[in-house]
């Protein structure tokens, strides 16, 4: 799957990118271009090859076939791959690699250093570093002498110090406890954006992906599942695998009745639902599965019941803090869908479905996936 959504030159160029150990295929034949400035999420599970996309382009593993070019130079060709510290690439780990027996400034200043920065300049982008950082005052710390969340920020500080063209971030926030990582998560966002690198976020938390991608690559079993922005993926999936990974958990088996103009009009028992999707895919007669996302469903008044709704029994209803959250029975399925309202087991209601928040798929496929 290749992105070609813009024409301008990108940062990064990646073409039939391809790894494997033996007979196991950890990377399938990748095409991907980041544009200057975006920050791309790499969204999927254990085990689906995000790792080894990062790896690769930051030159700590050898691609099998295919090709990276990084700001406009190929970094691997066969018989050469270029080492990791030649590339213009920077990485901030899960365990901050920070060494123990330096400070805070040395830390900062060492791929400076290394780099050949002038020393005239070493002073003036630490100190810049500890402001966008928040570390003023902590740059003769030692690591053991910080915070988790400080040791994070000092982890982007160094990997920033150089001006990289390409920052890679490898579950950075998944050794900080829930509290601090939300917060965290929230001002790296804020970071990547201010500083303007170009940057790809690995991680399998949905939440940090949306917060952090300018646009999201949902990878599976090796291969690019789907591309595009956070609400493209959150609000679109392809297919029902990413339907499920975005949270669509509730299932309805409907019948198609016809479709015209994006939408299909489904039958589910005595209900006719109209629904987004791609009619031109479908005929009258199939059988779907309808997925759907609980928060996108309300309940409506059941007198009041239009045609894009689901009549259900209530089986139990639990209060969560903002919400209840209401498991309802609509034939065989069994729906979940949060209310403003406490209802009683047993009480029938009347669940709203708005057309855009719902998605259609062949009932094989759902089941496959």
């Amino acid at each position: 799957m290749s992105d070609s959504s813009t024409n301008q030159t990108p940062e990064v160029s990646i073409r039939q990118l391809r790894r494997t150990y033996g007979d196991a295929v950890a990377l399938d034949s990748i095409d991907l271009d980041i544009q200057p400035g975006e920050v791309i999420a790499v969204l999927g599970a254990s085990g689906c090859g995000k790792s080894t996309l990062l790896r690769l382009i930051g030159g700590l593993d050898q691609p099998t076939s295919g090709t990276i070019d990084i700001g406009g130079v190929r970094v691997n060709t066969p018989g050469f791959v270029m080492p990791a510290e030649k590339r213009p690439v920077n990485m901030v780990f899960q365990d901050y690699a920070l060494w123990p027996h330096m400070t805070v400034n040395q830390i900062i200043r060492f791929g400076m250093r290394y780099r050949k920065i002038p020393k005239s300049d070493w002073a003036p982008r630490t100190k810049e570093l500890l402001s966008l950082l928040e570390l003023d005052g902590l740059g003769d710390r030692f690591p053991r002498q910080l915070s988790g969340g400080q040791q994070q920020r000092v982890a982007i500080a160094r990997a920033l110090a150089t001006n990289p063209r390409l920052l890679l971030l490898d579950e950075p926030l998944s050794n900080l406890d829930s509290q601090l990582r939300l917060q965290m998560r929230d001002e790296l966002a804020v970071i990547l954006r201010q500083v303007g690198t170009t940057a790809m976020y690995v991680t399998h938390d949905l939440q940090e992906a949306l917060t952090l991608g300018d646009r999201l690559i949902v990878m599976r079993h090796g291969k690019i599942e789907q591309m595009g922005t956070a609400l493209d993926i959150f609000r679109r999936p392809a297919t029902p695998w990413v339907a499920g990974l975005v949270g669509f958990s509730n299932r309805v088996q409907v019948e198609v009745e016809r479709a015209l103009d994006g939408r299909i009009q489904v039958r589910q028992g005595d209900r006719r639902l109209e629904i987004s999707g791609d009619s031109n895919s479908v005929s009258s007669g199939d059988r779907m599965t309808m997925m759907m996302q609980p928060a996108a469903l309300s309940l409506a008044e059941v007198d009041k019941c239009n045609s894009n709704c689901i009549t259900a029994v209530v089986r139990d209803c639990h209060f969560e803090g903002l919400s209840w959250r209401l498991r309802c029975a609509a034939g065989d399925s069994l729906l979940t869908v949060h209310a403003d309202r406490s209802v009683a087991p047993g009480e029938m209601v009347c669940i709203a479905v708005p057309p855009e928040r719902a998605r259609a798929y062949p009932s094989e496929a759902v089941a496959a996936a």
